[in-house]
């Protein structure tokens, strides 16, 4: 199954990396690895991850967190592709995804 990750949530991950690596030199890298790591995994087994219940407007949302960071992936599985809608903060504006797609 192909992965695609939307722009904006190319965008967030970007951002997320430039911002961790400002902090401390090494953990923007740490945060891409960690990134490729879960979305590899999401790939590979894209029923693995729980639904993300906090969304009911997008049932078939799910959530899938990375080690080492508090942000998560949110995806959707659609017949031939998993599509990435974010790369979010849990404690950033919450629900600002769910329109995307």
């Amino acid at each position: 199954m192909n992965l695609r990750v939307l722009p904006p949530a190319q965008e967030e991950a970007r951002e997320a990396g430039e911002w961790y690596e400002s902090q401390q030199p090494g953990i923007g890298a740490q945060f891409n690895d960690a990134l490729e790591s879960v979305l590899t995994e999401i790939e590979a087994s894209p029923l693995r991850f729980p639904k993300d219940l906090s969304a009911p407007s997008r049932p078939d949302a799910r959530r899938a967190k990375f080690d080492g960071f508090p942000h998560s992936v949110i995806y959707e599985i659609h017949e031939s592709e998993i599509i990435v809608l974010a790369i979010m903060h849990p404690s950033r504006r919450p629900a600002y995804w769910r329109r995307r797609g």
